[in-house]
């Protein structure tokens, strides 16, 4: 009985080191992006490649928009001038996954990452994205003062 349980408990070991390798050996391996400044004008994905899929996409999908590169701070991805480039999707990124950036020129600190063509934003602004004024509540107990 002893013998059974140092196998199972052997092999447990093994199994356990094999797994943690895996994971180490993953995070090693795991894709570092280039820190970039790029502008350009952001696009609907599915307008610009896929019109007729529009119609059948669900809402969240119908307003996602991507780069159109017109300037990159980095000598190297040069050649990304005039291509496409999207976004990945998280908090900073948020205005071009809900199309308030579409047709708009964007300027996106980030990281860019080759291999998969994707850019993960830091800062994004794009044309009126300083203009808060209409967002004001000036209305009847707001405090604001109506101009």
């Amino acid at each position: 009985m002893k013998k059974i349980a140092a196998v199972a408990l052997l092999a447990l070991a093994m199994a356990v080191s094999f797994n943690l390798s895996g994971v180490l050996a993953q995070d090693e391996a795991a894709p570092q992006g280039v820190a970039v400044v790029v502008k350009g004008l952001s696009v609907g994905l599915l307008d610009t490649f896929a019109k007729d899929a529009k119609e059948g996409a669900g809402e969240a999908y119908v307003n996602i928009n991507a780069l159109k590169v017109s300037e990159i701070d980095v000598n190297d991805l040069a050649a990304l001038k005039g291509k496409i480039v999207t976004v990945l999707p998280n908090a900073a990124a948020a205005p071009m996954l809900t199309g308030k950036t579409a047709g708009k020129e964007c300027s996106i600190t980030g990281k860019y990452f080759k291999d998969a063509n994707v850019l993960l934003v830091e800062e994004l602004t794009f044309e009126g994205s300083d203009d808060d004024w209409g967002d004001l509540d000036t209305g009847k107990g707001s405090g604001m003062p109506v101009l």
